[in-house]
């Protein structure tokens, strides 16, 4: 069955977003966290497993940073500002930045121009003369599991960017301002959107976990050797679940202590890319 929200059920000449509204999930699941007394804020995918001991020592080692945290595997996009749309996926800045450079795409880095500052365009985007400015490259966390310190959703949910696009958001699916039309059109990615907001908080700290260590993407074979390091795995069959539990739990039952690393970089995540001066580190 398909809800209101597939984009193949979209009417002509607005927006929709993926099924079950992801996009408006992801808003309502911030302001609630917002508002939170815990330090640290999870969200993540209902298709995955996840290693509750290194949850929490992972939480337990990025609550002690004392700026906001933005933590999960990263990969790129470009973003346009006006259409709330991605464009120029990469696995890498660079590949982004590659990709940003097609003249169709008409992308820049720069920050500070029409259309990206909320202070500086704090009402509605429906103007015809202004142009669907596309910046980047940004990172975006995926899905299957992103942590965000309180100080950053806290950050997030005050900015005149923040009510700027879902303003924007609703326009769109009200048909009363254009949306996007080419590829890929017909959604509003959540993450990359995230991404963006969180590319304009200054003083960031982007968290990367250790991918195919820690962090998996797909369910494969032999994950469950990486036991008890693994933090996380996507798409784990639910016949595989109750193993996976039954399996970390006797892993752990014999453990004192969890220990969770940090190494800093002291290079950002990015040069000439659409991020505000932020930090890289990796657990």
């Amino acid at each position: 069955m398909r809800s209101d929200t597939d984009p193949r059920n979209c009417p002509a000449g607005k927006i929709c977003t993926g099924s079950v509204a992801t996009y408006w999930k992801l808003a309502a699941f911030l302001r609630y966290a917002a508002t939170q007394p815990e330090p640290m804020i999870g969200r993540g995918d209902d298709d995955v497993f996840l290693s509750p001991p290194m949850l929490l020592a992972h939480a337990s080692l990025l609550a002690r940073l004392s700026q906001p945290v933005f933590a999960g595997v990263f990969e790129w996009y470009s973003w346009r500002t006006q259409t709330l749309h991605s464009t120029g996926f990469g696995l890498s800045a660079g590949a982004a930045r590659h990709g940003r450079k097609k003249v169709w795409r008409n992308c820049t880095s720069a920050r500070k121009a029409l259309g990206h500052d909320a202070a500086q365009h704090p009402v509605s985007l429906t103007t015809p003369r202004q142009p669907d400015l596309c910046v980047g490259p940004l990172a975006f966390a995926k899905g299957p599991l992103v942590m965000l310190s309180s100080s950053a959703v806290r950050w997030l949910v005050r900015s005149p960017l923040f009510s700027r696009d879902l303003k924007r958001a609703r326009e769109m699916m009200d048909g009363r301002a254009p949306p996007y039309h080419g590829p890929g059109s017909g959604r509003i990615d959540d993450d990359v959107q995230l991404g963006y907001w969180m590319a304009q908080l200054p003083h960031l700290r982007v968290v990367g976990f250790r991918r195919y260590m820690a962090w998996h993407d797909r369910w494969k074979a032999g994950v469950t050797g990486y036991l008890p390091r693994l933090l996380q795995a996507h798409k784990v069959p639910w016949d595989k679940q109750r193993t996976l539990c039954n399996q970390t739990r006797a892993v752990w039952s014999k453990a004192r202590r969890a220990s969770v690393s940090l190494h800093c970089d002291s290079s950002p995540p990015c040069r000439d890319c659409a991020h505000v001066q932020i930090s890289r580190e990796e657990p």
